[in-house]
């Protein structure tokens, strides 16, 4: 999957990252190149799925699919739109998949695409 990024100028949140389609492969944000410290709020966007659906938060440089214990999980229900919103969310690695199981060593890709998008600092 392929994830873009965005300078934001004047707003609490410098960076916003997008994926439009997160599933079971790692997606990446090379924290080096935007120098971020902090994730602010997150959305994501599993309204065309007919399944919930799981978001896998790695702060790992390394992690492994199925072996890695995410550090945080976010649930999105069935045809739903979640946000959710931080303070103090520290990150020094940032990389996260989308997955139809919360367990870290079950993963099952959606069935359709599940949009994330990061706003961090």
């Amino acid at each position: 999957m392929s994830i873009t990024g965005q300078k934001i100028s004047d707003q609490i949140s410098n960076f916003r990252f997008e994926d439009n389609a997160s599933s079971i492969t790692l997606s990446v944000v090379e924290i080096a190149l935007y120098a971020l410290s902090e994730i602010d709020q997150i959305k994501i966007d599993n309204s065309i799925n007919e399944h919930e659906v799981f978001l896998k938060i790695y702060d790992n440089a390394t992690p492994v699919v199925g072996t890695t214990r995410p550090d945080i999980r976010l649930w999105c229900g069935a045809g739903s739109i979640n946000y959710y919103t931080f303070v103090g969310l520290t990150t020094t690695n940032l990389q996260f998949i989308c997955s139809k199981e919360s367990i870290h060593t079950t993963n099952t890709a959606p069935v359709g695409d599940v949009k994330v998008v990061i706003l961090a600092h």
